[in-house]
């Protein structure tokens, strides 16, 4: 780790404070090498694991028990001096633990797919009978077939659901100030980044034939919170 991804720490539990982007094996490496030059122990929190390091601590020991902490096995303090070798009660006790935790993320990650279902289910039974209104079919037409890999039919996929949840409210007299964000939070079905989100305002400002429109508003909107203003 170096100079520009740690500094001393202004907190007096603590001797140093690795920063965002840093990464755990480098911050050990630092601590020990810290360690050393001042004949001293340094401690640290790492992904609010504090790290005892020793001059003659073992990087690969401060490692395993790291890991051990974060997936909730290690109750205390990493360090100074680990155990070389785990006993046979602490291994199986790490494999229970292993075990639930893979039981808990799987559980959570089939609870996410089932609510996107719902959620995909509700929006496209929304959108139904509403066609995605294009300025230039053939335009789009092609770049769907351009851009079919599977972030790119993600994004289009997106937009279309956006656009065509917008129209159903521009036939219902709503102005795109006043709906245009909840429209695209409802066509969120699978998480979007804020990348992909300005890659649907110009595809539709491209492709949508309220897509002028859509520029100016986000245009706007972007002035106002440059400007400090409530966005629209």
């Amino acid at each position: 780790m170096n100079d520009k991804m740690w500094r001393w720490s202004k907190n007096p539990a603590f001797d140093i404070e690795p920063l965002p982007g840093s990464n755990i094996v480098q911050a050990i490496a630092t601590a020990l090498r810290l360690s050393n030059l001042n004949s001293r122990v340094i401690r640290m929190k790492f992904n609010d694991i504090t790290i005892v390091v020793a001059p003659d601590s073992d990087s690969k020991l401060l490692l395993r028990d790291f890991h051990r902490a974060i997936q909730g096995s290690h109750h205390e303090n990493v360090g100074p001096h680990p155990a070389p070798v785990l006993t046979s009660e602490e291994i199986a006790h790490d494999d229970a633990i292993l075990a639930e935790n893979a039981h808990r993320r799987a559980a959570a990650q089939a609870d996410y797919n089932a609510k996107k279902r719902i959620k995909r289910e509700r929006v496209t039974t929304i959108v139904a009978d509403i066609a995605f209104e294009s300025c230039d079919l053939d335009g789009w037409v092609k770049y769907c077939e351009a851009n079919n890999d599977p972030y790119g039919a993600a994004v289009i996929e997106y937009s279309e659901l956006w656009a065509r949840l917008m129209q159903i409210k521009i036939r219902n007299g709503q102005t795109l100030e006043n709906m245009a964000e909840v429209c695209s939070q409802e066509a969120d079905i699978d998480g979007i980044t804020g990348f992909m989100y300005n890659c649907a305002i110009n595809i539709l400002g491209t492709f949508w034939v309220h897509g002028p429109e859509l520029l100016r508003y986000q245009q706007e909107r972007r002035t106002n919170l440059l400007e400090g203003m409530p966005p629209q």
